[in-house]
């Protein structure tokens, strides 16, 4: 095996097929990626022919361009409208992900899904997560589903912290004599639900249009993510410099045991189970956005204004690298990421393309791919001995359809050294 050689690795079903980028006749060139590695010349052309020919790719881009997925839970949506969040000031799109200081989970116990006004009759709507959120028209507020009313009452965004009579700091808002929880519900909704979408769709919105604009706010949003995301620290890696983020993550708070349910650790921004898809969709985002990250002058003058720690476009790449990707790596080797059976390993492929790294440092793609198939990963014995439908019935039913589509996303994941 040649380990110089560039690693390619072969990702059947990862994600929609509309994530492949097309172009129609009246929109701008088609935009090249010397530097894609799942978003090669060969898989844009195909994206292309395919809005070209089909009605379906054509619902597709108008899906990830105009529509978008409606936003809901902690997770869900695949796709934000693009157009909409592209038209967001630098400054809101920038705020978009909020500051992981603010957890994304508390005790359950200490009034989950509990109304100020209209008490545990909003659970009617649903008993974990009945809020909705609108993040351009009421940025870090969540909306009571039977009253409309909005909560927190102060502008955490703007830097106030205590105006109304329902404010929140971060740490949840007292109101007669019970805490309540707004911001972190805020935090962990706009999340999975609104800021990896948006990166999906305005990436993949650069792809379909040639516009540089969708690309310019992708990687922006990508570059205030990157100032945000967890890690557990570096220790026995070839990244010892890099800042530890470990109060950051999902348990951080709690010393990685979560308050509520005993015996429940790990996870990043979101748990140990959702960030897996989370980190797969973030990993392909950066492939598309990498080349911006590291050549857009306007975006580099932009970020070191709010204070990134660089000094050149090749600097940028790698901090949204490191931050990002290298850390999803490192959690998932560690054992601080795992989903149902093909989450993680489906994750840690993606990164690992993404990653292209099969350098002496580490934690790098080879490392990710080995785990894959002979480490905890147990892809190579769980293709060969446990790929049967009986042994989905250990998962809920969801869970075990994205088992079923697994073997076809990991097991033809097929590095080429």
């Amino acid at each position: 095996m040649q380990h110089r050689q560039t690693l390619r690795v072969r990702l059947v079903g990862l994600i929609m097929v509309a994530a492949a980028a097309a172009l129609t006749a009246a929109d701008a060139a088609l935009p090249v990626l010397t530097s894609g590695r799942y978003y090669t010349p060969a898989r844009i052309a195909a994206g292309l022919e395919n809005v070209r020919r089909f009605d379906w790719a054509r619902e597709q881009r108008e899906r990830i361009l105009n529509r978008g997925d409606a936003i809901r839970y902690y997770l869900g949506p695949e796709v934000t409208a693009a157009r909409d969040y592209a038209a967001l000031a630098d400054d809101d799109l920038w705020l978009l992900q909020p500051d992981a200081s603010i957890p994304r989970t508390y005790d359950l116990k200490e009034n989950g899904a509990v109304c100020p006004v209209h008490g545990e009759e909003v659970r009617k709507v649903n008993v974990w997560c009945p809020w909705s959120i609108d993040p351009i028209g009421h940025p870090y507020q969540i909306r009571c589903p039977l009253g409309g009313e909005w909560y927190p009452s102060n502008a955490y965004h703007r830097g106030d912290r205590t105006s109304g009579a329902f404010p929140d700091d971060g740490t949840g808002c007292v109101y007669q004599g019970q805490r309540y929880h707004f911001l972190k519900e805020y935090a962990a909704m706009v999340y999975g639900s609104v800021v990896v979408p948006t990166l999906s769709s305005l990436s993949q919105a650069y792809l379909l249009t040639g516009d540089a604009a969708y690309a310019y706010k992708g990687a922006l949003l990508m570059v205030r993510l990157a100032t945000q995301y967890p890690n557990y620290g570096w220790d026995g890696t070839s990244f010892a410099s890099l800042e530890n983020r470990f109060e950051r993550t999902y348990l951080g708070p709690w010393n990685n045991e979560h308050p509520y349910y005993r015996g429940k650790k790990g996870g990043l921004v979101h748990d140990l189970i959702w960030e897996n898809i989370h980190l797969e969709r973030l990993a392909l985002a950066y492939d598309a956005l990498r080349e911006t990250i590291r050549g857009d002058a306007r975006l580099l003058a932009y970020v070191q204004g709010k204070g990134v720690p660089v000094s050149n476009g090749e600097e940028l790449r790698a901090y949204v690298e490191d931050y990002i990707l290298r850390a999803g790596a490192q959690a998932i080797l560690a054992g601080h990421l795992r989903g149902n059976e093909g989450h993680h390993q489906t994750a840690a492929m993606a990164v690992a393309l993404a990653l292209d790294d099969l350098s002496d440092r580490h934690p790098n793609s080879l490392d990710l791919v080995d785990w894959v198939y002979h480490g905890h990963g147990a892809t190579a014995s769980i293709l060969i001995t446990a790929a049967t439908r009986a042994r989905t019935t250990t998962a809920s039913s969801s869970a075990s359809c994205a088992w079923r589509g697994w073997p076809s996303a990991c097991g033809r994941a097929i590095p080429r050294c």
